[in-house]
């Protein structure tokens, strides 16, 4: 569909713009000075000389009383060219300002004063000049006309005599008026035309600057809701720093207790149960480190799941006989609700499975004073159809407020301040436990009345499929009995303490004191899993891997796993520990159990013959 057809005045009035180039329109105001002074000049001048010629012939004075008008036209005309000329455009305005005030002033005397037919354009052209050259050339130009129009009123008063005197012929009269019309149509309609479409851009840019306004108070708003999200999470990150250094202080205290009270000479009964409570001690605080630790490696993606066919019940009954004496001790009534249909074994990850519900049924005894804790196991099915078990864990503790419900499993966050500061506990443990149910495919809820109790719940397949990491491919080989391991570790004492516990398990032990000697005792004795440290003067543990790395490609042998034995378990660090190419983190402190399960986990045998690195 086409637009209206433009007018006849709105083609005579756009002309000028194809021919003024992107100079002028970056000065509105001065581009539309050029655009009517080219209107007006280059049509006016050609115009105004048949005009002049016309008069002369119609006079019998002839040419020389209007020779000097035509010679002003030719000049109006020559600076009108000008205005085509960026440089010279201001100096062309100012020209035409000059000869057209002249020219009229002039005429009005030639043709008799304040009675001529030239009058009114003494009235305009102050205007003109005003547009043309700005308003302080107006003002001047106003008092000049003024003053020309006093003095000619004096002259005639005076009898003067003007030098054209006799009446100017009609079809002249309708000449130049017809002229002033057209004249005046045009200017008016080039005005109008840059007036509305200055309207139109100001209406544009001001319904632009609205949206960028809506736009930023928009952004604003996120920003608030942002900053308000990092404080409470900075918040909710120092409060954790602060009950985690709480939880460490409890056991360290009890741990240094013991170590001095076992210097005491003692009946053998007496350091037994000093041993007891050192070694209690001590599993709290690596219980502590490992849910930090884990919570870590979770983050970062490094959690690898290993299936392995397994009895769901034995977990269960061998969690029931763990926690059983606690819930007796509580004064609580431990429950089994066993469905008789369920499976007699599974493909599950057995170390998260436990992990989770060690994790739920120590949190049932954390904040359950009377009443029972029941450990629920049912037959299930996951949305896509495929058999599952649900296991869950119901107390009659005293529940979760419903304003807490959405924060319960965010890292650093528990339902209450006065909860961390009567019960302990770090945190993690629910977020822990959600992620591990989720990464093993599994769906994870909960039910809760705050004062009645609590009931967490989760569904795992009982076909779990592995997860496998790029990084963590490794020879399929395990050991047979003892392995070959070396410890890379700068340290002395931990250095001596990682291997005798290594001996004592009935594996073969390289030591070495950095990485440096780590790389070159590696490809020399070749051992089936290397444990790195990350921090050592010399060389990096990741500068060491990456060199170990890069060894079993050009050697063209199977990746022999390195586990980072670390303290550092920052989300960052254990990322970059995998892109280093370790396989898995183990976190200090260490001790016998972490230590064994580790190698039987991830050792291999060097003699299963050279696989390609992956």
């Amino acid at each position: 569909m086409t637009g209206k057809k433009p007018s006849l005045i709105h083609r005579l009035s756009s002309w000028p713009d194809s021919h003024l180039g992107a100079q002028y329109r970056s000065d509105p105001l001065f581009y539309l000075r050029v655009k009517i002074g080219i209107l007006w000049a280059i049509p006016g001048s050609a115009v105004s000389i048949i005009f002049i010629v016309y008069a002369a012939l119609k006079n019998g004075d002839g040419l020389p009383i209007f020779g000097p008008f035509i010679v002003a036209q030719a000049l109006v005309c020559m600076s009108a060219v000008l205005l085509f000329n960026p440089q010279r455009a201001r100096l062309a305005l100012s020209m035409l300002s000059t000869f057209a005030t002249f020219m009229i002033l002039w005429a009005t005397y030639l043709t008799g004063g304040i009675t001529t037919l030239t009058v009114p354009w003494v009235v305009v052209i102050p205007l003109v000049v005003s547009l043309f050259a700005g308003h302080r050339a107006g003002i001047g130009t106003t008092i000049l006309c003024a003053t020309s129009l006093l003095v000619m009123t004096v002259l005639q008063m005076n009898g003067h005599k003007f030098p054209l005197t006799k009446a100017s012929p009609l079809e002249l009269h309708a000449g130049v008026v017809i002229w002033a019309v057209i004249v005046a149509g045009v200017v008016s309609a080039a005005i109008e035309g840059r007036l509305a479409r200055a309207l139109n851009s100001y209406g544009t840019e001001i319904d632009r600057r609205k949206k960028v306004e809506q736009t930023l108070r928009h952004a604003q708003q996120r920003l608030r809701i942002a900053m308000k999200a990092a404080e409470e999470g900075a918040d909710a990150k120092r409060a954790f720093l602060a009950q985690v250094s709480h939880e460490i202080r409890n056991p360290l205290t009890a741990i240094m207790g013991a170590i001095d009270l076992l210097a005491l000479p003692s009946d053998p009964e007496t350091q037994n149960a000093r041993l007891d409570m050192l070694r209690r001690s001590a599993d709290s605080l690596l219980e502590l480190v490992d849910d930090v630790l884990d919570f870590s490696k979770i983050e970062a993606g490094r959690i690898e799941l290993n299936p392995t066919v397994m009895d769901p019940m034995a977990i269960i009954y061998q969690l029931e006989r763990t926690y059983r004496p606690q819930a007796v001790e509580r004064g609580l009534e431990l429950l089994l609700e066993v469905d008789p249909q369920l499976p007699k074994t599974a493909l599950m990850d057995q170390l998260r499975l436990r992990q989770v519900l060690t994790n739920l049924i120590s949190n049932a005894l954390k904040f359950t004073h009377e009443g029972t804790i029941t450990v629920e196991v049912w037959n299930a099915t996951l949305e896509n159809g495929q058999p599952a078990i649900t296991f869950g864990i119901e107390d009659t503790g005293i529940g979760i407020p419903d304003d807490a419900h959405d924060q319960i499993f965010e890292p650093y966050v528990q339902a209450e301040r006065s909860i961390s500061e009567r019960y302990g506990g770090t945190g993690l443990g629910l977020p822990i436990c959600s992620r591990l149910v989720h990464l093993m495919g599994g769906q994870f809820g909960f039910e809760t009345k705050a004062g009645e109790g609590s009931r967490f719940w989760f569904t795992l397949s009982t076909d779990m499929q592995p997860t496998v990491l790029a990084q963590a491919t490794v020879a399929p080989a395990r050991p047979r009995g003892s392995a070959h391991v070396l410890v890379v570790e700068d340290d002395p004492l931990n250095r001596q303490v990682v291997g005798e516990l290594l001996e004592s398990l009935g594996h073969r032990v390289t030591l070495a004191n950095g990485g440096k000697q780590g790389v070159e005792k590696y490809t020399s004795a070749q051992p089936d899993l290397v444990l790195m440290d990350i921090q050592m003067p010399d060389m990096s543990g990741i500068e060491a891997s990456k060199l170990i790395r890069a060894w079993e490609t050009e050697n063209r042998v199977h990746r022999v796993p390195i586990l980072a034995m670390t303290a550092d378990v920052e989300v960052h660090k254990v990322t970059r520990y995998g892109e280093a190419g370790m396989n898995d983190l183990l976190g200090k402190p260490v001790n016998r159990d972490k230590l064994e399960e580790a190698v039987t986990g991830w050792a291999v045998q060097h003699s299963a013959g050279p696989v390609a690195a992956v």
